[in-house]
């Protein structure tokens, strides 16, 4: 499985960033949504074949049919489905480690820094420790993964696709940005969870060219409840343009 994919699905577990504090990464679909989204709902819009008639513009011809208003909207390509089509090698990368850049991501005023109860797979975690919201903080978890092999040159390219494939998402324009001189995202809205909940996120996605080929993908999923998607919009608009990336060497 994607590390990627994993850790969009990870709110549906919640992970436990500090004593009575439960926090949760962005969330998409399961493993079995995956999977059916995989196998029908990518090739989302196959070719029609719309006979000679329709194809013509004949006066007359009738028009498709329209989709059911309860349909579900198609599946956007993502940075796992691109991982999954093309065999391409993934390596979640931790501070320090061979190959990985230097970032400095700031921890927002009044935030925390998780440490050590970061979870397994992140690189790091913030959340804000408020007593009106101890049993649902607003969190930050950001992770960062080196993609190899042909084809992952593409992957900033379907950056924007797992925020767009959440359950009922609305939510403003993506906002293409450069954080620290390298190509990102910004995209936010609200979506509601697999347990009927409604949430908050804010998305951002950073390309980072890897020495020798292939790219670095630092992503940092905002989660809040609903009522906190501006203050997570505005947490991660700043922390963006604050943070500072040293490419890999």
């Amino acid at each position: 499985m994607s590390e990627l994919g994993k850790s969009c699905r990870a709110a549906l577990l919640a992970v436990v960033l500090a004593p009575a504090i439960v926090v949760s990464a962005a969330c998409g679909s399961s493993q079995t949504e995956e999977n059916n989204a995989s196998s029908s709902s990518r090739a989302a819009v196959p070719p029609q074949n719309l006979g000679p008639t329709a194809s013509s513009g004949t006066p007359g011809a009738p028009p498709p049919p329209a989709p059911p208003a309860d349909a579900p909207r198609p599946h956007s390509y993502t940075i796992a489905d691109l991982i999954k089509d093309n065999n391409l090698a993934e390596e979640a990368l931790r501070p320090g480690n061979p190959g990985a850049p230097t970032i400095d991501l700031p921890v927002p005023p009044g935030w925390t820094d998780a440490g050590g109860q970061t979870p397994s797979w992140a690189w790091n975690a913030v959340y804000l420790p408020d007593a009106s919201m101890s049993a649902d903080p607003p969190n930050v978890i950001t992770l960062v993964n080196k993609l190899t092999g042909r084809g992952s040159e593409h992957a900033f390219s379907y950056a924007l696709g797992e925020v767009a494939n959440l359950n009922n998402f609305q939510g403003d324009a993506p906002r293409p940005m450069q954080i620290s001189g390298f190509n990102a995202w910004q995209q936010g809205g609200t979506f509601t969870r697999e347990d009927g909940v409604e949430r908050a996120i804010v998305q951002t996605t950073v390309a980072i060219p890897a020495p020798g080929g292939g790219v670095v993908i630092m992503q940092s999923n905002a989660d809040a409840p609903r009522d906190q998607l501006q203050l997570i919009t505005d947490v991660a608009t700043a922390r963006n343009a604050a943070t500072t990336i040293a490419p890999p060497v």
